[in-house]
């Protein structure tokens, strides 16, 4: 058996058993002896594509979100055995910290990302033929959420810059029949939310931000989805704040408050001053609260927030120190009144610079041993489901030129550095 065929053996014993309590360090040294070994036994500098040998010997490694904090509050709700909206008391707990948190002065605990964004629509008095702005590069939850109110989607384009929706688009899309403005922080990078609120006030429009990808983000040193009259936060296993799935919605007015946790739980207004009253329905609401076991790993998350809020902010450091002066290289860039807290890194690629594109590219750094994300493949307006789709020259170029590399806390220097490594030894060998 060659050397190379072993190392092939480790990688796949590694992606089995790389959850395991006590393998980080077992992983890390695993690691080291196989740089010692490629020091000394490649020679050439070919990349892995090219029968060299890959920067990394291992897989990255697996985000570890969760620790003794989660376990601990998790086992406080079993204790309870109360776990029944609205009684809940670790979803009220979470809901308060929320609020602490964010500086809002309401938090409602929702099961989704998506969840959230619906809610945050019936909140606004969304009706059937309404239209909603919506950025053309996001996740499909922001427009799926809009048809659930039998609303129109209009999409605006993304700026070039930031990927984020482009202010000069989103006031180009307003209708008569414009009712609200869904905006993203794509990758936790705040969109330029002064302009935009602007062009909602002057419009009169609800402004929503989508901040699923952007918790701890600032935009003039006040955190993203509390800016807009309705904020919209996930959970989901990819962001900051993880519960698994999950997610809430904030903000600072009352009525919209009342009408989004009416929305979140049937409609259904309680009649318990009375003995023996009945509940009453007041709008169409859905089933979308979030459980005990979801808000008791979320009040754990929170804890360690700013921990992991820093974590990226160090990863997003070291991995822009070892991207720069790589020429085609773009990273994402940030609005000057913002502060990022990156779910993902992006970053363009020059097509002359990757000589044979972005996809060929990406597949490289995979036979590297690079972990990365690809962004939307297409604008949403060009799914079928969303209308009849339009020009988004933006959105559509930053689909096709795009990579995103993880810089979440499960990873530190030696990714990073390996992932400039990789980058810079496949256009030289391009080249």
């Amino acid at each position: 058996m060659t050397v190379k065929a072993s190392v092939a053996d480790v990688r796949r014993w590694v992606r089995l058993h790389q959850r395991a309590p006590g393998a980080r360090p077992i992983l890390a040294g695993i690691e080291l002896a196989y740089q010692g070994l490629r020091r000394v036994l490649d020679r050439g500098g070919r990349p892995a594509e090219a029968g060299g040998w890959p920067v990394r010997g291992l897989p990255f490694p697996a985000p570890r979100p969760f620790g003794r904090r989660e376990l601990h509050e998790l086992r406080r709700a079993l204790r309870d055995q109360n776990v029944c909206a609205p009684e809940d008391e670790a979803v009220r707990r979470f809901e308060r910290r929320m609020a602490s948190t964010f500086g809002t002065r309401h938090a409602i605990a929702v099961s989704s990302g998506t969840s959230a964004l619906h809610a945050a629509l019936i909140a606004a008095e969304i009706k059937p033929g309404d239209e909603v702005i919506v950025p053309a590069l996001t996740h499909a939850s922001a427009a799926l959420a809009v048809l659930y109110q039998g609303a129109v989607p209009r999409f605006a384009d993304a700026c070039a810059h930031s990927f984020n929706p482009d202010p000069a688009r989103i006031e180009a899309a307003v209708t008569e029949k414009t009712r609200a403005i869904v905006t993203v922080h794509l990758c936790g990078v705040p969109c330029e939310l002064a302009p935009i609120r602007r062009i909602a006030d002057r419009h009169g429009l609800v402004l929503i931000e989508d901040a699923a990808q952007a918790h701890g983000a600032a935009y003039d040193g006040k955190q993203v989805g509390t800016i807009g009259h309705l904020g919209c936060f996930s959970f989901q296993s990819a962001k900051t704040l993880v519960t698994g799935e999950g997610g809430a919605v904030l903000t600072d007015d009352d009525a919209l408050a009342r009408r989004a946790r009416l929305a979140i739980d049937f409609g259904e207004v309680r009649r318990t001053e009375q003995p023996g009253s009945r509940a009453e329905y007041v709008l169409l609401g859905w089933n979308y609260r979030m459980s005990a076991f979801q808000a008791s790993v979320g009040l754990a998350q929170l804890e360690r927030f700013e921990a992991s809020r820093a974590a990226r902010a160090r990863n997003v450091a070291r991995l822009a120190d070892a991207l720069r002066g790589l020429p085609g290289v773009e990273p994402q860039g940030v609005p000057e009144r913002a502060t990022p807290c990156h779910s993902i890194f992006f970053v363009r690629i020059d097509p002359e610079a990757s000589r044979r594109g972005r996809d060929a590219l990406a597949e490289g750094l995979r036979r590297e041993g690079i972990d990365l994300k690809l962004p939307y493949d297409r604008p949403l307006a060009h799914h079928r489901l969303f209308g009849p789709g339009g020009s988004y020259p933006v959105a559509e170029r930053i689909c096709t030129e795009a990579l995103g590399f993880r810089v979440d806390p499960a990873l530190g220097g030696a990714e990073m550095a390996a992932v400039g490594a990789a980058l810079r030894r496949l256009f030289a060998w391009r080249r």
